[in-house]
């Protein structure tokens, strides 16, 4: 049975930034290609987690969650940097 789209969403998002940190180093640094690569990844580990295609509303809603996520994680790390 497939999982809640939210639930979905969320653990395709954690999944990607979980396993591809070198894209995420080059997504950081604003290399070409990285975060087409990132969201591609995650709308594709979404749609296997939901057994189905994704709405046009529910693509932009995964990398709307996956941008914030980076996001988030960016400032965490400055933070944690800065805390010392």
């Amino acid at each position: 049975m497939a999982m809640p789209f939210t639930d979905a969403a969320q653990d395709a998002v954690g999944r990607t930034i979980e396993e591809y940190p070198d894209v995420i180093l080059k997504w950081k640094k604003n290399e070409r290609g990285s975060w087409g690569f990132l969201a591609g990844r995650a709308v594709i580990m979404c749609k296997q987690n939901l057994q189905r295609s994704l709405s046009d509303r529910e693509r932009r809603d995964v990398w709307q969650l996956l941008w914030f996520s980076l996001n988030d994680e960016i400032m965490n790390t400055r933070n944690n940097v800065s805390d010392k």
